[in-house]
C-alpha cells in the first residue's frame, strides 16, 4: 500500500516559505526598484515631459491657493506669493512617489486590468496630494519660514513615500491577492 506524499515546494514544509519564494520576492523587489528608477529617469530625460509635470504641479497649486484667497501668480514654474517665491522643481512634483508606486505595481504579479487601474488611480491620488503638499509649504514659508526645510524635506517627503506604500498595499488587497486566491 503506497501513501500519497503531500505536495510541498522543495525545501519547505506547510506554512513555511521556501527559499525559492524568498528569491522570487527579492527579484520582484529588485524589478520594481529598476522599473521605478527607469520611469523617473525617462520622465526627467524626455524633453518637455519633466517641464509639463512641473507646470501642471505649479498650476494646480496656484489654483488651490487662489481658491484659499491667496494672491498668487506664476513665473514659469515659480509660485510667487507676497512673502516668497517658491520654485517647483522636479523633486517638488509627485514623480518620485509615482515612480515608486508604479515600479511596485508593474513588478507585482497581478492581472493587467488591475495594474492599469492602480497606475491611473495611484498617479492621480499622488498628484492631488502633492498639490496639497505644495500649498502647505507655501503656508509654512509665509507663517513659519524657519520650518520650511523640515516640512519640505522631512515631513512631506516621508508622507509621500508612506502614501505611495499605502496605495500599493491597498491595491494588493484588492487586485493582486484576490488574483492569487
Amino acid at each position: 500500500m503506497s501513501r500519497k506524499r503531500p505536495k510541498y515546494r522543495s525545501g519547505s514544509a506547510p506554512g513555511r516559505p521556501s527559499r525559492l519564494s524568498g528569491l522570487r520576492l527579492a527579484l520582484v523587489a529588485a524589478t520594481g526598484i529598476a522599473i521605478g528608477i527607469a520611469i523617473y529617469a525617462a520622465v526627467t530625460w524626455i524633453d518637455g515631459l519633466d517641464m509639463a509635470l512641473r507646470e501642471a504641479t505649479a498650476n494646480s497649486s496656484r489654483l488651490l491657493l487662489r481658491g484659499l484667497g491667496w494672491g498668487v501668480s506664476l513665473d514659469g514654474t515659480t509660485l510667487v506669493v507676497p512673502s516668497a517665491r517658491l520654485l517647483v522643481s522636479t523633486e517638488c512634483t509627485s514623480l518620485g512617489a509615482t515612480a515608486f508606486l508604479w515600479g511596485a505595481l508593474l513588478a507585482f504579479p497581478a492581472p493587467w486590468s488591475g495594474k492599469g487601474l492602480g497606475l491611473l488611480v495611484g498617479a492621480a491620488a499622488l498628484f492631488v496630494v502633492n498639490a496639497v503638499r505644495v500649498v502647505t509649504l507655501v503656508y509654512v514659508s509665509a507663517y513659519a519660514p524657519a520650518w520650511l526645510d523640515v516640512a519640505h524635506l522631512l515631513v512631506w517627503q516621508t508622507l509621500m513615500v508612506v502614501l505611495a506604500l499605502a496605495l500599493f498595499l491597498l491595491w494588493t488587497q484588492r487586485f493582486a491577492l484576490s488574483h492569487t486566491r
